[in-house]
C-alpha cells in the first residue's frame, strides 16, 4: 500500500491507498510529528512507499525521516521542483504550495479538462488548470474556520462559536450575524469569484471541482457553481504524483510530456 500525507496548517490528512484511490483516511493535528497515529492505522499493512505534501515549513522532511526509518522506504516529498507533467505558469513557480500542485494534478488526471479547483482548508484556494496541463493561476483567501477564529480572537465582545448553518441572512442576534457573514458571505464570494474567473477565462470553458472539508457544507448556500465535489481530490492527486514519479505504469488521460 501507498501512504499519502497532506499536511495543512491545522490538520494532517492521511490516505492509505490500494489501487487508484484511498481505501482508508485518518487525521491528526498539524502541530506535532507523531508516528503513533500512523502506526495505529497501518497495523498489518505492508507500506511500499509514501508521499508527503506540506504547507508547514520543515514538517514534510520530519515525516520523511520518520517514515523512511519506520518502513524502510524512500518517501517522496512534493515540492514545486518535483519533476511532473505539469507546467506551472505562475510569476514565481517556487511559491506555489504543494497542496495546490496536488489538486492541479489530481483534477487533470481525473478529467483531463480545463478546470477550476476550489479547496476548502485553513485557507480557501482556487487553482486554475488547462487541458494542456498548465497551472495558470488562482486565488488564496482565509478559510471559514480561520475567519471564525479571527473574529473571536481579535474582537473582545464577540463570542467564540462553532460553525453551523445560519438561520437567516438578516440576523437578529450576534451569533447568527457571525454565521450569516461567514457562511453566506463565503458562499456569495465563491459564487462571484467563479463567475469572475469564467469571464476572464472565456471563451474557453472550465469545469468547477470542489474539495476539502467544507465543500459539501458550503454548496448548500451557493447557486450550483460546483460541477463535482471530490473530498479526496488532494489525496488522489498525491497518489497520482507518486505513481508518476515512480513510473508504475500510471496512464495519464492527457500527457503532453511536460516536466
Amino acid at each position: 500500500m501507498i501512504l499519502v500525507i497532506d499536511i495543512g496548517n491545522s490538520n494532517i490528512t492521511f490516505g492509505l491507498c490500494d489501487g487508484d484511490e484511498p481505501v482508508k483516511r485518518f487525521r491528526a493535528p498539524s502541530h506535532i510529528c507523531d508516528l503513533r497515529v500512523i502506526e495505529e492505522n497501518t497495523a498489518g499493512c505492508q507500506i511500499e512507499g509514501a508521499i508527503v505534501a506540506s504547507v508547514v515549513t520543515g514538517l514534510d522532511y520530519e515525516y520523511k525521516t520518520a517514515l523512511d526509518k519506520k518502513f524502510g522506504i524512500d518517501t517522496l516529498v512534493l515540492t514545486p521542483e518535483t519533476p511532473l507533467n505539469l507546467d506551472i505558469k505562475l510569476d514565481n513557480p517556487l511559491e506555489v504550495g504543494a497542496d495546490r500542485i496536488a489538486n492541479a494534478m489530481g483534477v487533470l488526471d481525473k478529467f483531463g479538462e480545463n478546470a477550476i479547483v476550489v479547496d476548502f482548508g485553513t485557507a480557501t484556494t482556487f487553482e486554475v488548470v488547462t487541458k494542456k496541463r498548465e497551472f495558470i493561476g488562482g486565488l488564496i483567501t482565509t478559510g471559514l474556520h480561520l475567519q471564525l477564529n479571527a473574529l473571536s480572537a481579535k474582537t473582545s465582545k464577540l463570542p467564540k462559536i462553532e460553525l453551523y448553518p445560519p438561520k437567516h441572512a438578516v440576523a437578529t442576534n450576534t451569533v447568527d450575524a457571525i454565521l450569516s457573514g461567514i457562511v453566506l458571505g463565503n458562499a456569495c464570494m465563491i459564487d462571484g469569484m467563479i463567475k469572475k474567473f469564467k469571464e476572464e477565462l472565456a471563451p474557453e470553458e472550465y469545469i468547477v471541482v470542489a474539495t476539502g472539508g467544507f465543500a459539501s457544507f458550503i454548496e448548500g448556500y451557493m447557486k450550483g457553481s460546483f460541477d463535482y465535489i471530490l473530498p479526496d481530490l488532494t489525496l488522489e492527486g498525491l497518489l497520482g504524483i507518486y505513481k508518476y514519479c515512480n513510473n508504475k505504469n500510471f496512464a495519464l488521460k492527457s500527457d503532453h510530456g511536460i516536466g
